[in-house]
């Protein structure tokens, strides 16, 4: 649409035209694991027996909510799961042999960030699951190994004694059922975790290390920003302060009338809010709607 075609048309004449289902623009919320609420199990399981060793956790878990209030839809953007304590594991046979091991700066991570999962729903008691996460491993897991332990891992041409670097390993899948709660601008989420990792890629019967458990990190909702407020009022300085009036409207209106990329809000014949680098009736049909409700 030319800039004459944008000045022929008034603000009168486009208010019928009001779009309704606007898409909220995604909340991201940055949150903190709790060590006192969150702890994570390392589990060595080998066909002669298993161990195990559980650890508090600290670490930061990135989310977006469609709505940061009344979230249906949660994308997850990072996860980084550090456990605080060394952990050892110790299984012993007897005359079948022992396998001991020490697993220090073990971590769990989302192997994708910073590219979103999701959306996936939020039902209406705050529950929602990701499918299939790809995760990454880090820390150091240094073992070994006597008696017929030695000999199925030397049967695979694996030393019976070695340091694992768990950040080495392949990535691994697992799923993350998990819990949010909004209350003011907090967000709780409580999720849980569980990925196995391999002894040996090549024949995962060997043997295996699991990681798993509960996580509870809170955090702040951002505000989301206030695509109305435009400008200061009563002036054309197109700083936002805060207020939605007269002045928005008139500053975005010089805005549309020049084609400037700033009044490109939404994609043209739609209302879903994402700006595609044209300006056009949709983005003044849309933005009127924002004005008309206002900001938070």
């Amino acid at each position: 649409m030319s800039i004459r075609a944008h000045r022929a048309i008034t603000p009168f004449a486009i208010a019928p035209l009001l779009l309704a289902g606007l898409a909220s623009a995604a909340v991201p919320v940055s949150t903190t694991i709790d060590p006192s609420q969150s702890s994570l199990t390392v589990e060595i399981n080998l066909p002669l027996g298993s161990d195990s060793e559980e650890s508090p956790t600290s670490g930061t878990i990135d989310i977006e909510l469609d709505d940061a209030g009344n979230p249906a839809a949660i994308t997850l953007v990072d996860l980084q799961a550090a456990l605080d304590e060394t952990i050892d594991l110790s299984i012993n046979t007897g005359l079948f042999g022992a396998f001991n091991a020490t697993g220090t700066d073990i971590s769990v991570r989302y192997a994708d960030a910073p590219t979103p999962l999701g959306p996936v729903p939020v039902d209406a008691m705050g529950d929602a699951t990701f499918l299939a996460v790809p995760f990454a491993t880090d820390g150091i897991v240094a073992y070994t190994a006597t008696g017929l332990i030695c000999a199925g891992l030397q049967g695979q041409s694996l030393p019976c004694s070695d340091t694992i670097d768990l950040a080495l390993e392949p990535n691994n899948s697992g799923d993350i059922d998990g819990n949010v709660t909004v209350v003011g601008s907090t967000v709780t989420l409580t999720a849980a975790l569980d990925v196995t990792v391999p002894l040996d890629p090549m024949d995962p019967g060997l043997g295996s290390f699991r990681v798993f458990g509960i996580i509870v990190a809170t955090g702040e909702a951002d505000s989301p920003p206030c695509v109305a407020d435009v400008t200061t009022t009563g002036t054309s300085n197109g700083v936002p302060d805060g207020v939605v009036d007269l002045s928005d409207f008139s500053f975005y209106l010089s805005l549309w009338s020049a084609g400037s990329p700033s009044a490109d809000v939404t994609t043209s014949g739609t209302s879903n809010g994402v700006p595609d680098g044209a300006v056009d009736l949709s983005d003044f049909s849309v933005y009127l709607s924002l004005w008309s409700a206002g900001c938070p």
